[in-house]
């Protein structure tokens, strides 16, 4: 519900707004796309892995990282996180079995690579993000599609090594 009527708003004030209103605008979709990709990310993997998967500092992290550097930057950090994630939480789960990871550090070192690099990456990116247009929200729901088919298949390779022992 909060979604709809948030989606309402932002298409309100596009529609009712003009140049004045650009930078609200411009947060409020950052917020939206970015809050809403780790909140569809918290229920898929919750879903599968029949635990919390994300917390909802995570949703909320994202929507302000959204909200303050766009949409665009905040689904390069929403891709870059993971990599960062992986390499430190490999290291703490060698190192001190933990298998708990907070994921907001994550969010927030890749935040910071993108804001220090963002010209470099947006070099990168910009040409990729015109020329697809409107496959990048395909895209993005296809990788969102296919992380329940992962975190399956995690799950499953999970039961064979115990099994295995």
């Amino acid at each position: 519900m909060l979604g709809l009527v948030g989606s309402a708003a932002i298409a309100g004030v596009w529609f009712a707004g003009g140049r004045n209103w650009d930078a609200l605008i411009t947060a409020l979709v950052g917020m939206a796309a970015a809050g809403g990709l780790i909140w569809a990310v918290r229920i898929l993997g919750t879903a599968v892995l029949r635990r919390e998967a994300m917390g909802f500092g995570d949703v909320t992290l994202m929507a302000m990282i959204g909200a303050l550097l766009g949409w665009q930057a905040a689904i390069l950090i929403f891709f870059l996180a993971p990599l960062a994630a992986l390499l430190v939480g490999v290291f703490i789960l060698i190192l001190f079995r933990d298998r708990e990871i907070p994921y907001g550090p994550f969010l927030c070192i890749a935040a910071l690579v993108v804001l220090v690099r963002w010209s470099t990456f947006w070099d990168w990116i910009s040409p990729v993000l015109l020329e697809l247009g409107l496959l990048v929200p395909l895209m993005i729901v296809f990788c969102l599609a296919m992380l329940p088919v992962l975190l399956g298949m995690i799950q499953a390779v999970k039961w064979l090594f115990r099994r295995l022992r």
